[in-house]
């Protein structure tokens, strides 16, 4: 009984580690309840500046912002005009015809199996409290009657009700960030297990055929690209500029508000058919995303439901990969117009403009003139995908300090230094010093845990151990002579 009590308290924590031979039930139930207090709104403050303090108001407050968040405010008519004018100049990659054809097929027993068995046991249930231990113990006396339901789902265009709804969890962003405000706090999305194993099924097909459609420039989500790769090519890309006396070049950091929240369901779909995906495998992605309702938890207690009409959950196993095909369309965009100009690469003929890593976009660009051609096709792509530019969070990073001096374009803040990918960039940074920082908070950050001089060796070995290849990719091609005297 103490260990059950000790495991379903890392459960809920997300505590990944444990002891060997130590139950720490008293520590991980005491972290439980601080990471549940953590996690509960007990003030609002509203954009008038009234507050809210008693529980139900709270809980409808949530509610109704929610609710306005996931509620698509223009009409498919309204999408489908926007996408025409947006996608008429673009030149889509296409799917082979025999990636198309597979990725048709019907899903199958061994398909759906394959999905289940790479789900995390662990994982907190959703609303209908089964866990995907359940499934998997079961699966045999089970699978017939899952894919008859999901083959039935697909013939009517949505799952079953129970499948459809979700809960919301509320994650607060960070210590430094006010508890009162609801732009603070990261909505999760806790779905049932069987939509998880249907959508996770969906992404191992996905996955399989994204690396041949989205380019090597985005590294988001696509097997066998890493983030530190890009912030390689990041540090590589301004320090050439910054060694050039002559630059007038710009780097853009893209931020947009709730991005997986407000980005379109019919540009997803569209954006699919563009890819040439075939209608079998559409009607499946329209099932999952068909009349979705979810409920938010604040503390122990529900609101009333309301619906989704758009956005991707952040925890279901397909949305990351749907959310980059949405937004492939802005790199196209950008890529293929011959009036907006990068930088140029050393002994090539090419140029890069853009880099993505899922939602995190970032442009480079010649001069201003071509800075404000790639604002005014941000501003279209948001009338077509539904993402909201975020002004205060998206920067400028100007290349050189000798360009003009100006402080804002469009309410965009032109900086010297930015944070791009967890790295801080500017004319003076160092990839490899930034790193070292980046590792150490990691490495230190552990001994908050307050636990044994052992775990803490461990921890501190996983942590170094797990960035090696992410150090690698990031030291700098030439040593400086004055490394030594850091070691």
């Amino acid at each position: 009984m103490e260990l059950a009590k000790s495991r379903g308290a890392q459960i809920r924590t997300r505590i990944k580690w444990v002891e060997e031979g130590e139950k720490s039930t008293k520590f991980f139930l005491n972290l439980e309840k601080t990471r549940a207090q953590g996690n509960i709104i007990n003030r609002l403050v509203r954009q008038d500046n009234t507050i809210v303090s008693s529980s139900t108001e709270i809980l409808n407050e949530i509610r109704d912002y929610y609710g306005n968040l996931y509620k698509e405010n223009k009409t498919e008519k309204e999408i489908m005009q926007a996408t025409s004018l947006l996608w008429k100049n673009i030149i889509f990659p296409q799917l082979k015809e025999e990636e198309k054809i597979k990725c048709d097929e019907e899903l199958s027993e061994q398909e759906i199996s394959s999905a289940l068995k790479t789900m995390k046991n662990g994982s907190s249930p959703g609303p209908d409290g089964i866990p995907v231990e359940f499934y998997k113990m079961f699966w045999k006396d089970l699978k017939k009657l899952f894919i008859e339901a999901m083959k039935y789902s697909q013939t009517i265009g949505k799952l079953s009700p129970t499948q459809r709804q979700g809960t919301i969890s509320l994650i607060h962003k960070g210590k430094e960030l006010s508890k009162d405000t609801l732009t603070n706090w990261r909505p999760i999305s806790l779905t049932n297990a069987d939509y998880k194993i249907f959508s996770k099924a969906l992404a191992l097909r996905l996955s399989a055929v994204l690396p041949n459609i989205i380019n090597e420039n985005q590294g988001g989500f696509i097997k066998g690209r890493k983030i530190s790769e890009l912030i390689r090519e990041l540090d590589d890309i301004i320090d050439l500029e910054k060694s050039n006396p002559q630059s007038q070049s710009y780097t853009l950091s893209i931020d947009y508000s709730k991005a997986f929240d407000t980005i379109s369901i019919v540009t997803i779909i569209e954006a699919l058919r563009m890819f040439n995906f075939g209608e079998n495998l559409i009607s499946w992605i329209k099932a999952l995303l068909t009349e979705r309702t979810a409920n938010v938890k604040n503390g122990g207690s529900l609101s009333e439901s309301f619906p989704l009409e758009r956005g991707v959950g952040q925890g279901c196993p397909v949305s990351p990969l749907l959310f980059i095909i949405a937004v492939e369309i802005l790199a196209l965009n950008v890529r293929q117009d011959e009036k907006i100009l990068g930088i140029q690469l050393p002994n090539s003929t090419k140029s890069l403009k853009i880099l993505q890593y899922a939602d995190d976009t970032t442009i480079f660009l010649r001069n201003i003139t071509h800075l404000k051609e790639v604002l005014a096709k941000i501003k279209q792509f948001s009338l077509v995908s539904g993402l909201k530019l975020n002004e205060d969070k998206s920067k400028i990073l100007k290349m050189n300090k000798q360009q003009m001096q100006i402080s804002h374009l469009e309410n965009i803040k032109i900086v010297e230094k930015m944070k791009i990918l967890g790295i801080v960039f500017s004319s003076e940074t160092l990839a490899g010093e930034a790193l070292s920082d980046h590792v150490r908070c990691a490495v230190y950050g552990g001994s908050a845990l307050n636990s044994t001089l052992l775990l803490y060796m461990v921890l501190s070995s996983v942590v170094l151990t797990d960035r090696k290849p992410f150090a690698h990719n990031l030291l700098p091609h030439t040593i400086d002579s004055t490394s030594k005297d850091r070691e």
